[in-house]
């Protein structure tokens, strides 16, 4: 095979996929008090029902096509005959609907297997099998979001798109659990989206989603005046460096983290990825020789020395009513979300989060650093 073959074949898989966590999301959607199941294998299996899934974006319909998947679910229907068997799928000659098989068409579905299942058994299988000819990739996106919208009474399809990302990454980190883990129900959606965790921007959505909006959307639903508490809270940001961004610029995202967040006597934590040790001794240098002193500490009590992670979280009453920030390290960063419970976090990632599966936070992907002070001012 060639290189392109392999591109264009990778293309399609991942292409697939999303096409199978869309058709999920209208599931749950559409069946709220059942608990849905997602299998990386293409499956979604509720209550008495289980599906699969392809896409074939590139092929017209045919029954080699579709046979290795219906055989699995006639395998299925041997251990359990109470289910009702679908497979939902796109080929681009197919418009919207469903077609059933008689045990004829059914046997030349199944062409040299046929022989290998019980007469009986194929006439009760086909009675509970259908195959459902469904819209394409983009046409089921626009009606997933739709749907969202509708669902959760949403002003803009910005802002469904925002909740089309929560969930997407939620069944991503559930398809790779155990097997007996993998359900969810529309009740678990509902908090998702009300919890608003896990926000992830694909490039994918560039083309529904420009920039520009993504960024006043994330600004009014996390930033915004009402986004925020004004209480004293442990908040922890996140912060990822690219090579563009300069000294400047992340000092500026540091004072308005700071300008936004700091409620004494609890100072914001800023962890800055991806720094090099020159750049980050200059916003340091920034910190504290610009307009006004930032007083910061970073665990450190002198150039060189060993960071201590009970320095970072010790509160000295010297400085109690001087606004500061601690910065903190990236190897820190499990024993400090261990040693305190985090309110708020806030991870802005460029390329791969690192906040750990069970700190409840929000990770947003930036394209850029500089993308963070226009979502936080």
């Amino acid at each position: 095979m060639s290189e392109a073959s392999e591109r264009d074949g990778g293309y399609y898989a991942v292409k697939g996929f999303i096409y199978q966590f869309d058709l999920t999301i209208l599931e749950i959607l559409d069946n709220p008090t059942s608990k849905v199941m997602f299998e990386f294998q293409q499956d979604i299996n509720y209550e008495q029902y289980v599906i699969q899934v392809k896409h074939k974006e590139t092929q017209t319909f045919k029954n080699s096509l579709i046979k290795k998947p219906v055989i699995q679910l006639l395998e299925e229907f041997k251990l359990d005959r109470s289910k009702t068997f679908a497979l939902y799928g796109y080929f681009k000659d197919k418009e919207i609907g469903e077609k059933v098989y008689n045990l004829e068409e059914f046997n030349k579905l199944l062409g040299n297997k046929q022989n290998e299942y019980e007469e009986d058994l194929k006439k009760e299988f086909v009675k509970k099998f259908k195959v459902v000819f469904k819209e394409d990739y983009t046409s089921q996106f626009e009606t997933v979001i739709n749907k969202i919208k509708q669902e959760y009474g949403l002003k803009s399809n910005e802002l469904a798109v925002i909740y089309h990302m929560i969930i997407h990454s939620s069944l991503f980190k559930l398809a790779i659990r155990e097997r007996k883990d993998r359900y969810i129900d529309k009740l678990e959606v509902d908090e998702m989206c009300a919890k608003a965790t896990g926000v992830v921007f694909q490039h994918a959505y560039r083309e529904y989603l420009s920039e520009g909006k993504y960024e006043r959307e994330i600004k009014k639903r996390y930033f915004s005046p009402r986004g925020h508490s004004r209480r004293p809270r442990d908040r922890l940001f996140i912060v990822d460096c690219d090579n563009v961004a300069s000294a400047s610029d992340i000092a500026n995202i540091i004072y308005e983290i700071i300008h936004k967040y700091y409620k004494k006597p609890k100072p914001p934590y800023v962890l800055l990825r991806n720094i090099s040790n020159i750049k980050l001794i200059e916003v340091k240098k920034m910190l504290i020789n610009e307009q006004w002193p930032m007083y910061f500490n970073d665990g450190s009590y002198f150039d060189g020395d060993d960071i201590s992670v009970g320095a970072i979280v010790m509160r000295d009453s010297r400085f109690i009513d001087i606004t500061f920030v601690l910065l903190l390290k990236e190897e820190n960063l499990s024993e400090i979300t261990a040693g305190i419970n985090m309110s708020e976090v806030y991870e802005f990632f460029i390329n791969n989060p690192i906040v750990p599966e069970e700190v409840n936070s929000t990770s947003i992907q930036v394209s850029e650093t500089n993308q963070i002070i226009r979502m936080i001012k």
